[in-house]
């Protein structure tokens, strides 16, 4: 589901990729030679499955942006893309990756700053919450 998530990131958002030179989209961690502007999409904590509708699970995933040093709109302008890309989206089917195809819902939380990192380049983040019904 991570990689699914983060390919409809891809596919929406034109800033990022996850492939190829322009590499600035990654799944689970982010590399120490990642470029500083870009984004990483991580599942922070397991999900709850609904014990009435078992066929129905929220996911969590948390984006993180990254910008250039001391450059604070660099990351706050890729963390807005992506958040106007996604959260609201309703009855949309993710890539497949592998295995089925999921029909999600999307909302998240604003993006919030969580201050530099140690060189100095701007964290931004945000949250958002998928829920996941096998199509």
């Amino acid at each position: 589901m991570l990689k699914e998530f983060s390919k409809y990131i891809e596919a929406n958002v034109d800033e990022l990729s996850l492939s190829g030179a322009g590499r600035n989209l990654y799944v689970g961690r982010r590399p120490q030679d990642a470029p500083d502007v870009s984004a990483v999409v991580e599942e922070p904590v397991p999900d709850p499955t609904d014990p009435i509708l078992t066929d129905v699970v929220e996911k969590t995933f948390r984006v993180e942006c990254r910008g250039n040093p001391n450059d604070y709109f660099s990351a706050r302008d890729l963390a807005t893309s992506i958040h106007s890309a996604l959260h609201g989206q309703m009855q949309v089917s993710l890539p497949v990756v592998s295995g089925p195809t999921y029909v999600v819902n999307i909302k998240a939380t604003e993006p919030a700053s969580v201050g530099p990192d140690d060189k100095h380049r701007p964290i931004i983040v945000m949250y958002f919450y998928v829920n996941v019904q096998e199509e």
